[in-house]
């Protein structure tokens, strides 16, 4: 019903321009009637999704809040490619972003503004249950906690995160953050029309099983007086992946198209020992 009456308001408007004189023909929309149309009809919700960032850091914590900040509000006209990091803009220490963990080749590292990829990630799942086409996305090197594979999209100064707005309309894109939730919620014209919807699924492949340690020398004084050696990290798994997105039609599935495959290199643990140790080695502590 909303979307007759607000197609009946545009065609009244084109109307009302054409006996004015207009030279555009009733079957397009001139420039007026688009500015109307957008201020009187806002969109409809197309779609919304949630991470968890409960359990991070306070800086990490304070960068994912204010990149999802920089977002809220931003509007990606119709048929036009919406960029991550131009909407965003660089995570600096003068723009605010605070030191917090990254992923590094394969590693986790300090960085500033750690914590902006989980932000991207979570627009790009809001982005691809709501139709538009992805342009650009990228994995990282190692699987993160607040998503399944091939459901992340990380960004730094190299990697971008894009998309494209495939209605003629713009596309509202707004976040919030509460209870250690981040939530992006994104309003517009419709893809999908009255039976249609879309499901988006993880598939893991295969997974990487890793058991080895890595024995690293104490360089920051993580050991106490009296330890030798010590676990700082655990290994963990890393995966093959598949993302997919089904067309259903009345709860049915009509089709199904692979998103994306994806590698998350499996993670050695680490044991810290004294540097009269040595680093060489692979076995866990001795009891």
């Amino acid at each position: 019903m909303k979307k007759f009456i607000a197609s009946t308001f545009v065609v009244l408007l084109v109307a009302l321009a054409v006996l004015a004189g207009a030279s555009a023909p009733v079957s397009r929309r001139t420039p007026v009637a688009e500015a109307v149309f957008a201020e009187e009809y806002p969109g409809e919700k197309l779609a919304e999704f949630t991470t968890d960032y409960s359990a991070s850091s306070s800086a990490r914590k304070h960068n994912i809040e204010l990149a999802a900040s920089l977002l809220n509000g931003c509007a990606v006209e119709g048929g036009k490619t919406f960029s991550f990091n131009a909407s965003v803009g660089a995570r600096t220490a003068a723009r605010g972003f605070r030191e917090a963990p990254v992923i590094e080749d394969g590693k986790y590292v300090k960085g500033i503004g750690g914590g902006v990829c989980q932000v991207s990630s979570t627009l790009y799942n809001a982005v691809i249950r709501a139709g538009m086409e992805t342009v650009s996305v990228a994995h990282h090197s190692l699987p993160v906690s607040y998503l399944p594979g091939s459901l992340d999209a990380m960004v730094s100064e190299a990697t971008d995160f894009r998309f494209l707005n495939v209605t003629p309309y713009p596309l509202r894109i707004y976040s919030a953050c509460k209870g250690g939730k981040l939530t992006f919620t994104l309003y517009g014209f419709p893809v999908y029309t009255d039976g249609e919807s879309v499901r988006i699924r993880s598939v893991t492949v295969k997974v990487l099983e890793c058991k080895e340690y890595e024995r690293v020398a104490d360089t920051e004084g993580v050991l106490k007086e009296g330890e030798y050696e010590k676990y700082l990290s655990h290994p963990k798994n890393g995966l093959i992946s598949e993302a997919y997105r089904d067309a259903l039609y009345r709860g049915e599935v009509v089709s199904s198209v692979r998103l994306r495959r994806d590698y998350y290199a499996p993670q050695k643990g680490v044991i810290v020992v004294r540097e009269e140790g040595g680093a060489s080695g692979g076995q866990p502590p001795r009891a």
